[in-house]
């Protein structure tokens, strides 16, 4: 029990103030501390929005409730200031009628500030954030989001046909009906202690086909650019892998939960091989591994139309009212 007890505060001091905290700050990450945020709400194009809610939860341990709610509203110029006492972050929620909802933290201390902490009060005191409300522009009831579940397979060293919409194989492996890209999954070492696999997608089936990589916004509920860039540079070759090998940490290069990709298939040339139409889309990460059992999408949106650059969805605004 004493050594248990031992190694925790071992712990504790190697997180607490091996991250340069002193006491001060951290009886105030516990207890505590004032703070105050000016925020200028905009549009995606710059423009303030007024009367736009902002609310949220000022997190405090040692509250009988463990923090407490605060609800304002944004003036004619798009400003809004939250004030109050909080330990470790304080939550904001953004939203109004014809826009997409904002959420993000505003955490501390902050490791930028010096000090951190002046009298009992988070530094910057009184900084203005800038944070953007994007407007629902005109979105598009997609092809995909509500498709079931990629299947698992154990199928190596061979490319398979994939259905984004459906979210499936082909057949005979599953009951895709188009070939939008190609998957290959290669396998080495032997599980479960040593091993590692790759999976190699391929849009080569499609001329002019491809796709390239987005960070998402994830301060809002529309994460995604309105438009693909008919103009871009479509890769047409992608390999993710995953490694469980003995004495390394298991690692992974996957398309994360903080990216997206943009894709085109689906594609028709002419005689001379210019492309003359192709359906566009979006699929969200994480993309990651099961295992070496298969992959699995988080979220494929595929425009219906052909030529149609439109990524604006209306799942997400379905989705976001649920939880309002």
């Amino acid at each position: 029990m004493k050594t248990k007890l031992f190694v925790a505060l071992i712990w504790v001091g190697v997180s607490v103030f091996g991250a340069g905290y002193d006491r001060t700050v951290w009886r105030a990450m516990t207890y505590g501390a004032e703070f105050d945020v000016l925020f200028k709400v905009v549009d995606d194009e710059g423009a303030p929005v007024a009367n736009a809610k902002c609310s949220g939860w000022m997190y405090m341990e040692t509250a009988p409730k463990q923090g407490s709610h605060y609800s304002l509203y944004t003036d004619t110029n798009g400003f809004v200031r939250v004030a109050g006492k909080c330990g470790e972050w304080f939550s904001v929620v953004l939203c109004k009628e014809g826009y997409y909802d904002t959420m993000l933290d505003v955490k501390y201390p902050n490791r930028n500030a010096s000090p951190m902490l002046v009298d009992g009060k988070w530094q910057p005191y009184g900084e203005t954030r800038t944070v953007v409300l994007k407007r629902i522009r005109k979105p598009r009831k997609m092809l995909g989001p509500d498709r079931p579940p990629q299947r698992k397979i154990r199928i190596y060293d061979k490319w398979l046909e994939f259905d984004l919409e459906r979210g499936d194989f082909l057949p005979p492996i599953g009951n895709g009906h188009d070939a939008d890209m190609l998957i290959r999954f290669r396998l080495h070492g032997r599980m479960p202690d040593d091993w590692s696999i790759a999976m190699d997608v391929s849009f080569t089936n499609h001329p002019h086909a491809g796709a390239y990589r987005l960070k998402k916004d994830t301060w809002s509920d529309m994460k995604s650019s309105y438009c693909a860039d008919a103009n871009a540079m479509y890769q047409a070759n992608f390999t993710f892998k995953y490694c469980h090998e003995k004495g390394v940490y298991p690692h992974a290069d996957k398309l994360g939960k903080d990216e997206y990709m943009v894709f085109r298939t689906r594609t028709r040339v002419d005689r001379d091989g210019n492309l003359l139409s192709a359906r566009y889309g979006k699929l969200y990460g994480p993309w990651h591994f099961e295992d070496a059992g298969g992959a699995k999408i988080h979220k494929v949106f595929m425009n219906a139309l052909d030529n149609d650059v439109n990524l604006e969805d209306t799942w997400t605004i379905e989705e976001s009212k649920k939880y309002r």
